[in-house]
């Protein structure tokens, strides 16, 4: 009995919101939630939405490992990569001398890199001393010989898994996910929040009253970014009768009011957006960001004239305390049966999800890649060693 009388309760809260939604002039706090939800998405922008930063590939000892290799091969193996006609000079892979070899193509630059850098004679006993082969006899620098042609073997295809990871696009930058955000949010990449381009949060020309500007179909209407939609939601008309300032902002009413007769000032707007939490950075993750965008689909509703968000008193969302405070998309209606993801911002936000998911994806797959390539790279450090015992252990069981 107890927990039906509070669903009762619940339901009964529910209808009573509801009712206000539909009743009640515009007030203090009308549209917070609204506000609070754009505020999630314009928090993101302006560079404060950061990804995680990418582990280093320890190129340098990769470089080490295929000198070493190099170092340990036939001379004959060598000269290979240099040209016939003039040995000072390294070439490229010439394929109709190797046409059998199938996986050259894709080895032979590092291997020229290689041999380039052990030019001469210097530099092949310096590779060696430092991985004290210098003066190892023959069966250490046999064993030597095995082991770093393993480790090529594998730097060799963990760098280039790491290579086609980076050159597929499907890591994204950090300055992709700002223009990516901010188009969204402001229609254009920006820097100076207190210097919004007003011509570019609104798909064409600013109409001249509040409803025109706030009222649209989805693939002509004017509200296309985030920022037109706080604009619409939370601005104050220059002819408020009401608390119309408090929508958004609580008791410190908005000081600035908006002349839908002209476009909006960078001054209105950047009061609209200091609303928000601007000055934190925010770890952006697909899970963070579709919450952010199911928090602003869950205050949109369906009628039979159109979507609404933001507090609707009459029909229209003219600005007015007896109007309606929102935005309209006059296509989505109970009867079209369209989807919310039609919404301009919204489709652009859900496909930057799904960008940011294959990322991930792919960042996985990359760092895996990475911590197996540092934990093969390290075992150059002792290959002089190892390849001693070994060479040791092969003379004991001959003895």
């Amino acid at each position: 009995m107890k927990y039906k009388l509070v669903r009762i309760c619940a339901v009964a809260s529910i209808l009573s919101v509801w009712s206000i939604f539909a009743t009640a002039n515009v007030a203090e706090d009308t549209n917070i939630h609204e506000a609070t939800a754009l505020c999630g998405l314009i928090e993101l922008g302006a560079g404060r939405a950061l990804l995680k930063e990418e582990e280093e590939t320890a190129t340098g000892t990769i470089d080490d490992i295929m000198d070493l290799n190099m170092s340990l091969s036939d001379e004959s193996w060598r000269k290979m990569f240099r040209e016939p006609s003039n040995p000072e000079n390294f070439r490229d892979l010439p394929k109709s001398e190797f046409t059998e070899n199938k996986d050259w193509p894709a080895k032979w630059p590092s291997w020229k890199a290689a041999a380039q850098r052990l030019k001469t004679g210097q530099a092949l006993d310096a590779i060696r001393k430092k991985a004290g082969l210098q003066t190892a006899d023959d069966a250490t620098l046999k064993q030597a010989i095995a082991a770093a042609g393993h480790l090529a073997e594998t730097v060799a295809y963990l760098a280039q898994e790491i290579s086609e990871i980076d050159s597929s696009g499907k890591i994204l930058k950090q300055q992709q996910i700002r223009e990516s955000l901010d188009k969204q949010i402001y229609g254009a990449t920006t820097d100076n929040e207190d210097a919004v381009a007003v011509a570019t949060l609104l798909r064409s020309a600013h109409s001249g009253s509040h409803q025109a500007t706030c009222e649209g179909t989805t693939t002509a209407g004017k509200v296309t970014t985030v920022m037109a939609v706080m604009l619409c939601v939370c601005s104050k008309d220059s002819t408020a009768s009401g608390s119309e300032g408090k929508a958004c902002a609580g008791k410190t009413e908005l000081t600035n009011t908006w002349n839908a007769a002209s476009a909006p000032t960078t001054t209105e707007l950047g009061e609209l957006i200091n609303l928000c939490d601007t000055k934190a950075v925010v770890q952006l993750t697909s899970t963070e960001l579709q919450t952010q965008i199911n928090n602003a689909k869950k205050l949109l509703r369906r009628t039979s004239g159109g979507t609404y968000l933001g507090k609707i008193v009459g029909s229209n969302c003219d600005g007015k305390n007896n109007g309606g405070l929102c935005v309209k998309y006059t296509g989505i209606t109970t009867g079209s049966g369209i989807s919310f993801d039609k919404i301009p911002w919204l489709v652009g936000l859900q496909q930057l999800v799904t960008k940011l998911k294959v990322s991930e994806h792919a960042y996985s797959i990359k760092r895996a890649l990475v911590r197996e390539l540092k934990t093969v790279t390290k075992k150059l450090a002792n290959i002089g060693n190892k390849a001693r015992q070994s060479a040791a252990a092969t003379e004991s069981t001959k003895a």
